[in-house]
C-alpha cells in the first residue's frame, strides 16, 4: 500500500459536509494534544503509587517508560499475562503478543493458545487497552510481570493488572496528572495554530459548537487558557466559540444513562441542583445523558458530526443519536505537530447558603468521615455566627467570634468549627486549643486583600525582624500561639490567599517596614495537624509551624505560580517530631524549606529543627528546591529522613543553604529513593547566602555541614548533577552518595561536579562524582531503621 499522508482526510462513507450544522469536539486528543512526556509523567505517578500504597518491591522504582514497546488498541490476557494486538475477526496478530516485554514467537503463541484465533471463552478474560492514556497502563504491567518473571517468583496475572489499573486510576482521579500538565503546560501541551482559525471559520459560518468531555472542568479551562490566550492574546474568546460546553460527562456511560445534567459554577467549585432545561453559552454543565442532550438542544441527528479519539467513548456511544463521526488517528502523524487549548469561565446561579440554624444542621448532618488526631465533642457551623458565604462579604467577625464563643467548650471535649460550601472572605483570625478546623469540599476560605484585616505584630524572635523587611510582620491568616491539640483539615476544602495582590506590590518595593502574611503559621504549639486541604496563591509562605512539637502535614496540596515570589510550601522553623507525608506542591520557591532561625537570633533562641520525616512528596519548582534545608538554620537541623519524593521540573533536588555567620548546623540528614525529572541540578550545597537581618552577627560563627547521606536516586534531564561549595576554612564533611544514576541533559555544564571544599564518599554513582567524593568499595550510604515517635501516630476516624 502507499505510505499515508498524516494530514489526509479518510472516509468509510460519503459525506455532504453542507447537510451538517453542529460539530461536537471530545477535548484530550482532540482539541488537546500531548507531548510524549505525559505518558512518562503518568507511568511514574502509576509506579511510585504501586511502590508506596501496593508494597511492591523498591526495585521497581527503577523502571522507565519504554516509548517504543506499546500502542493503541491493545488486549491484556488476564489469565495468561500476555499482551496482544487482535485483528478485526478476533484472531492475534502475528508476531503481535508480547509476555512481558519478550515477542513470542509463532510456535510460543500456538503452544499458549492452540490456536491464534481468540474464541469467546477465551475473550472473558481479555481487557482492552483503547486510548492514549493507556498506553502507559500497557507498559507499566508489562514491565511489572518482568519483573516477577525475571526473580522467578509465582504471580497471578490479573493481580497485577488490577493493581497497575488501579495506580492508573488513583493519578488521573487524584488530579496529580491534571496539576503535573498544568504546572508545566510547555512540556506536555502542542500548540497549533491552526485550530483557532477552524474554529472560527464554523462560526463564521453559522455552525453550532459544543465541547463534550470527561476531563474536569479546571483542567480543561487552564489547558485552553494556555493554547489559545497565551498564544494568541485572546482573552475568553474560547468560550465565545462554543454553544455548549459539558464537562465530566462520564461517556461512554454518558450515552446509555439517564443522569441529570447540573449547572457548574467555577467561582465556587460547585454543582447546582436545580433542573437544567436549557444550555447557556456562559455556563459550564457537568454529568448528564445523551437522552436529556438531545431533548435540551433539539439537534437531529443526521445534522451532527462529533470528533474524537476513542473508539467506544467517542465513535460508537454518539452513533446512537444518529451523530456523524470523525476519528482523530495520532498514528498517522509522520512529524511532531503542535496543537490547541481553550478556556471556559462558569457562571451558574446558585443559591447561596444562608445564616439560619435550619442550615447549620443540615451541615452537621452530612456526617463526614474524616481521620484526625482527636475528635470533638461539639460543633458548630460558621454560619452560625453571621458569616455569609458570598465571596465579597467580610467573615472576619464571624470567625473570631465563633472561636471566642467555642472556646470555653474546648476543656469539654473538643469543638470544631465547620466551614461549608460557598466562599468564605475573612482576614486574620487565631485559632484555639483542642480545636478543629473543617473545610469542607467545595468550601473556600478566601483571604482578604485588605490589610488593615491583618493585624501587626513583633517578629519572630528567632529571626529577630520580618523575612521582607527590617520591621514587624502581618499576623497570617490563620494563627496560632501556645496552643495544644489543633486540627486544620476538610474533605479537600480550600484556602485562596489571593496572593497577586501581595506579590505585585512586594515587587514594586512596597513593603519596606513590614513582611507579608503567610496563610498557616502556628507558634510555640505542639499536637499539631494540617491535612487534607488545598492552599492556593498565598501572600508569602504557605505552612509554618515554628517552636512547635508533634506536628503532621498529611495530604495537603499547595498551589502557586512558578514565578510568585516567596510561596515556600510547607516550612517546619525550629520544630521536633514533624511529619510530612503525601502532599503536592506546585511553587515559586522551595516546595519545603527547613529552618531554625536566623543569624544571631537563632542562635540566641536555640531551637534545632529535629526529628524531620518527609515522605511521598510531589514538587514541582522550576527555580527552587524541592527540599530546602536553611538558609535561616541557625538553631541547627538534625535528623532529617525523606524518601519517596518524585521531583518534576525542579531546579534543585535537596539544596543546603547557608552562609558565614549563620552558626548552626546541618547534620544526619537520609534521603533515599528520590525520583526526578528535568533539573537543574541534583544536588546543590552552597555557603553563599549571605542575606543578614540586622547588623549584630557573628562573622566568626560558622556553620557546621556533616553526615549528608544520599541513596537510591534516579534523575532524568539534567544539566548539572552537582554543586557542592563549603567553605574552605570550614569544609561540609562526611557526604555520602550511592545507587545513583543521574541521565544528562542534551547540552549539560561542561564541569558536571562543581566540588569545592568538601569530604566524603560514593559508590555506584553515575556520571562519575568528583575527586572529593571519590568512589569507595561496594556501600549503602545510611538511613534510620528507627521510626521517629510522630510516625507512629494512629489517627482517630472523626465525622463532621
Amino acid at each position: 500500500m502507499p505510505k499515508m499522508n498524516p494530514q489526509g482526510i479518510y472516509v468509510d462513507k460519503n459525506l455532504r459536509l453542507d447537510n451538517i450544522q453542529v460539530y461536537g469536539f471530545d477535548y484530550d486528543y482532540t482539541l488537546a494534544h500531548y507531548s510524549s512526556d505525559l505518558q512518562s509523567l503518568i507511568y511514574d505517578l502509576a509506579k511510585q503509587h504501586m511502590v508506596n500504597d501496593f508494597r511492591y518491591p523498591e526495585s521497581c522504582m527503577k523502571f522507565k517508560y519504554d516509548p517504543t514497546f506499546p500502542i493503541r488498541g491493545l488486549y491484556y490476557d488476564k489469565q495468561k499475562g500476555c499482551l496482544m494486538k487482535l485483528d478485526f475477526f478476533g484472531s492475534i496478530e502475528p508476531y503481535g503478543c508480547y509476555f512481558c516485554r519478550r515477542k513470542l514467537s509463532r510456535k510460543e503463541l500456538e503452544n499458549m493458545y492452540g490456536t491464534r484465533h481468540m474464541g469467546r471463552e477465551q475473550a472473558r478474560v481479555l481487557v482492552g487497552l483503547m486510548d492514549f492514556f493507556c498506553f502507559s497502563e500497557a507498559c507499566l504491567i508489562a514491565d511489572m510481570v518482568q519483573y516477577f518473571v525475571d526473580a522467578k517468583l509465582e504471580f497471578d496475572a490479573s493481580y497485577i493488572y488490577n493493581d497497575v489499573n488501579r495506580a492508573i486510576q488513583h493519578v488521573h482521579r487524584s488530579g496529580l496528572v491534571h496539576r503535573g500538565i498544568l504546572a508545566d503546560p510547555t512540556r506536555y501541551l502542542l500548540k497549533n495554530g491552526q485550530l483557532l482559525r477552524f474554529l472560527r471559520s464554523l462560526k463564521d459560518k453559522g455552525k453550532k459548537l459544543f465541547l463534550m468531555t470527561n476531563s474536569p472542568y479546571h483542567f480543561v479551562d487552564g489547558g485552553m487558557r494556555y493554547l489559545m490566550e497565551e498564544s494568541f492574546g485572546l482573552r475568553d474568546s474560547w468560550r465565545d466559540l462554543f454553544d455548549v460546553v459539558i464537562a465530566k460527562a462520564n461517556k461512554p456511560e454518558f450515552y446509555t444513562s439517564e443522569h441529570p445534567f447540573r449547572c457548574y459554577d467555577e467561582g465556587r467549585d460547585t454543582l447546582a441542583f436545580t433542573k437544567v432545561d436549557s444550555f447557556h453559552p456562559d455556563k459550564i454543565y457537568y454529568h448528564g445523558c445523551l437522552k436529556s442532550f438531545l431533548q435540551i438542544t433539539k439537534w437531529r441527528g443526521p445534522e451532527v458530526i462529533y470528533f474524537g479519539d476513542h473508539l467506544f467513548s467517542d465513535l460508537r456511544g454518539p452513533s446512537k443519536a444518529g451523530w456523524r463521526t470523525v476519528a482523530i488517528i495520532h498514528e498517522l502523524e509522520m512529524t511532531r505537530t503542535s496543537f490547541v487549548i481553550v478556556v471556559v469561565l462558569a457562571i451558574c446561579s446558585f443559591q447561596m447558603m444562608e445564616s439560619s440554624p435550619d442550615l447549620a444542621n443540615k451541615v452537621k448532618a452530612n456526617n463526614i468521615q474524616y481521620d484526625a488526631i482527636n475528635c470533638r465533642k461539639h460543633s458548630a457551623v460558621i454560619t452560625e455566627f453571621g458569616a455569609v458565604g458570598d465571596g465579597k462579604t467580610s467573615n472576619t467577625k464571624a470567625f473570631k467570634e465563633a472561636i471566642t464563643k467555642l472556646a470555653p467548650k474546648a476543656a469539654d471535649g473538643g469543638v470544631q468549627l465547620i466551614v461549608p460550601p460557598g466562599k468564605w472572605l475573612t482576614g486574620s483570625f487565631n485559632l484555639t486549643s483542642h480545636f478543629t478546623l473543617f473545610i469542607q469540599k467545595d468550601a473556600t476560605i478566601l483571604a482578604s486583600q485588605d490589610e488593615s484585616e491583618y493585624p501587626v505584630v513583633a517578629p519572630l524572635p528567632s529571626y529577630g525582624q520580618g523575612r521582607d523587611a527590617a520591621g514587624p510582620t502581618f499576623a497570617s491568616l490563620i494563627s496560632g500561639t501556645n496552643l495544644t491539640d489543633v486540627v486544620i483539615t476538610g474533605n479537600n476544602g480550600t484556602i485562596n490567599g489571593q496572593g497577586k495582590y501581595w506579590w505585585v506590590k512586594y515587587r514594586s518595593g512596597g513593603f519596606k517596614n513590614i513582611t507579608r502574611p503567610y496563610t498557616l503559621e502556628l507558634v510555640f504549639s505542639k499536637d499539631v495537624q494540617i491535612s487534607n486541604i488545598t492552599i492556593v496563591d498565598s501572600p508569602a509562605w504557605n505552612i509554618h509551624p515554628v517552636y512547635c512539637t508533634n506536628v503532621i502535614v498529611k495530604g495537603v496540596t499547595i498551589l502557586a505560580p512558578i514565578d510568585s515570589p516567596n510561596t515556600d510550601g510547607i516550612n517546619p522553623d525550629s520544630c521536633t517530631n514533624t511529619l510530612i507525608e503525601d502532599c503536592f506542591v506546585v511553587s515559586g520557591d522551595d516546595c519545603i524549606a527547613v529552618k531554625s532561625g536566623w543569624d544571631q537570633f537563632g542562635i540566641k533562641v536555640g531551637m534545632p529543627t529535629q526529628q524531620l520525616s518527609i515522605r511521598r512528596l510531589t514538587c514541582i519548582s522550576p527555580d527552587s528546591a524541592g527540599i530546602a534545608l536553611g538558609s535561616e538554620m541557625s538553631g541547627g537541623i538534625k535528623d532529617v529522613r525523606m524518601e519517596d519524593i518524585t521531583l518534576l521540573q525542579t531546579q534543585s533536588a535537596i539544596r543546603i543553604k547557608t552562609a558565614v555567620g549563620r552558626g548552626g548546623y546541618v547534620k544526619d540528614i537520609f534521603a533515599r529513593r528520590f525520583t526526578m525529572k528535568t533539573m537543574k541540578y541534583v544536588f546543590w550545597m552552597s555557603g553563599a547566602y549571605n542575606q543578614h537581618p540586622a547588623s549584630g552577627f557573628d562573622p566568626k560563627a560558622m556553620p557546621e555541614i556533616t553526615n549528608i547521606n544520599y541513596r537510591d536516586m534516579t534523575a532524568d534531564n539534567v544539566t548539572q548533577p552537582a554543586r557542592l561549595d563549603g567553605f574552605t576554612n570550614d569544609p561540609f564533611t562526611k557526604i555520602c552518595m550511592s545507587n545513583i544514576n543521574i541521565v544528562l541533559a542534551a547540552e549539560p555544564k561542561k564541569l558536571l561536579w562543581n566540588c569545592t571544599a568538601i569530604s566524603g564518599v560514593s559508590s555506584k554513582v553515575t556520571p562519575k562524582p568528583c575527586s572529593l567524593l571519590p568512589e569507595n568499595a561496594p556501600v549503602d550510604c545510611a538511613f534510620p531503621v528507627d521510626k521517629i515517635p510522630i510516625e507512629s501516630v494512629v489517627l482517630n476516624k472523626c465525622s463532621a
